[in-house]
């Protein structure tokens, strides 16, 4: 460090005077200073005597003096060139006392030095704003928001702080900055004072709140005119060497942004953060998400699906990069009302439709094509109309996925609306066991299939999901419809069921597909490490 920020900071602290030939002198350590010692250069000496060596005085030495020192005059006539610095707060006479004390500020500086090597390291990999963002507020350890000249989020990381726990009404708007925050900085216009700073401009907290915020401009030659950097924090002083390291992240952010790759990098940050704060039900006020919505232009529909895009295998190493690129050209088939937020092992869609008809995702088209060429799964929810709700839709996915019993590997594209059954019974049986509500005929015509080698149970089955489609309950039996018709009458003769019943129908039919949810609970735990963790 310069001996003159040196200075200046064990000045905030302790009293002191100074004489500087060379004040922009560089200290890169410290030492005792003894009596019969050669002098080596961007060393600084501690020393409680007047007593000095003789050293070169063409050269600059930089001395701390305590507890005693020399006369001025006399010290600058035999060292021209050099630097010192006179403690003179009473009581300060041993030299671990002032050991301690630089000791200190050196560490700080280290410490300093290292984490803006790797804010600089991060920068250089070139993986976005994002990253950058996120690995910043590790670093320096703070939440930190960015802002661009129309107080909209254009970056955001680390633990959001509730600006008022008692009002929900002041649930988060943009990123992890609350409602009021942003209204209030609009108030106070901000951003515009921010303009007119010189360097930075530190915002204070009104006198009635806790919490504080540190300002920022990032100014840029195109593109984004302006960003602000927002650092939360609740009674904190910053320091000297924060701040300097929040000023060097500033720099980076800007020149992140002045890369011609930033939108690319970045594409969607803003919708990606609004449908991930969605899914997480982070809204309690449907005119927030409309004002949300007419800020990010999203095309207000009548009708939304969540789709939830996962790997048909094992998760690929560097996921999240390869998901960017996909999402990108996925969404150009699902179209421009479908915007999306990638976890740890899932992409996750929400599409705004002009109906409720799924057909449209069904197999065969485009999207199925996609899905399969990038080895991939699409899991969508029923239809909604509430983004409110968002979350529920998105849990659809998410069980289904959990579960991953009774559905076609064949398929690239699952449909919550063809298995809800497996959802109720699994929460069914976290409170009793299934076989409690089996049909007491079905288990007979199970065991009667196993031991004379016949298809009754599965004719059945085909035979209620296809009740008014003899034709295609036999086709998928691979019999004719004779066949089929001598089966279901066998089985009449065989066991004490009235398929005329629709209650009887509906309980053989629970009772089957409980004994699917049976089957692959004890063979399939593939789905346990699909944990989604939310941007």
């Amino acid at each position: 460090m310069k001996i003159c920020t040196f200075f200046q900071l064990l000045c905030n602290d302790h009293i002191c005077d100074c004489d500087f030939a060379v004040p922009d002198a560089d200290i890169y350590t410290f030492k005792p200073l003894y009596h019969n010692q050669a002098s080596l250069k961007k060393i600084l000496y501690l020393t409680n005597t007047e007593q000095l060596p003789v050293f070169d005085p063409n050269e600059t030495h930089n001395i701390l003096f305590f507890h005693r020192w020399p006369d001025v005059d006399i010290l600058r006539e035999k060292y021209p060139k050099s630097n010192f610095i006179f403690w003179n707060e009473e009581g300060v006479g041993a030299l671990f006392e002032v050991f301690d004390v630089v000791s200190d500020m050196f560490l700080q500086e280290n410490r300093y030095t290292a984490q803006l090597n790797e804010l600089s390291t991060i920068s250089n990999q070139g993986r976005g704003l994002r990253n950058l963002v996120e690995n910043a507020s590790r670093i320096i350890g703070s939440p930190i928001n960015i802002l661009d000249s129309h107080y909209r989020v254009i970056g955001t990381a680390g633990t959001f702080i509730w600006e008022n726990d008692e009002d929900p009404e002041d649930h988060v708007k943009n990123g992890q900055v609350t409602y009021s925050t942003l209204e209030r900085m609009k108030r106070d216009r901000v951003i515009e004072r921010l303009r007119e700073a010189p360097d930075y401009l530190l915002y204070e907290k009104p006198k009635d709140e806790t919490r504080a915020w540190v300002n920022m401009m990032v100014f840029v030659s195109g593109g984004i005119e302006a960003a602000e950097i927002g650092i939360q924090e609740s009674d904190h002083k910053f320091n000297y060497y924060e701040i300097e390291l929040i000023k060097f992240f500033r720099q980076l952010v800007a020149f992140e942004i002045e890369k011609g790759n930033f939108y690319k990098n970045d594409y969607g940050l803003l919708h990606s953060i609004f449908v991930s704060e969605l899914i997480q039900q982070r809204f309690v006020n449907e005119d927030l998400i409309h004002e949300r919505m007419a800020n990010l232009l999203w095309k207000e529909k009548p009708w939304y699906f969540v789709m939830t895009v996962i790997p048909a295998g094992d998760i690929p190493p560097h996921y999240q990069k390869i998901a960017e690129i996909f999402a990108l050209n996925l969404s150009g088939l699902l179209g421009d009302t479908a915007h999306w937020t990638i976890t740890d092992s899932s992409i996750i869609f929400l599409i705004g439709s002009d109906d409720d008809n799924i057909e449209k995702f069904r197999e065969g088209g485009s999207i199925e094509d996609m899905l399969k060429l990038n080895n991939s799964i699409g899991v969508l929810s029923n239809p909604f109309n509430n983004l409110i709700n968002t979350k529920i839709y998105y849990e659809q996915t998410m069980s289904l996925i959990r579960m991953r019993h009774g559905i076609n590997a064949n398929s690239s594209i699952w449909f919550y609306s063809d298995y809800y059954i497996y959802d109720i019974a699994d929460a069914l049986s976290s409170i009793r066991n299934l076989r409690d509500f089996y049909h007491p005929y079905i288990m007979l015509i199970k065991r009667y299939d196993e031991e004379n080698n016949t298809q009754y149970f599965e004719t059945l089955y085909e035979y209620l999901v296809n009740i008014d489609n003899p034709t295609a309950c036999a086709y998928n039996l691979h019999v004719h419809k004779n066949t089929l018709y001598y089966r279901i009458n066998k089985l009449k003769e065989l066991f004490p069921i009235d398929l005329n019943n629709g209650l009887e129908r509906l309980r053989i039919q629970l009772t089957m597909e409980f004994m699917k949810l049976d089957r692959s609970k004890e063979t399939d735990s593939s789905a346990d490490h699909i944990k989604p963790v939310l941007l």
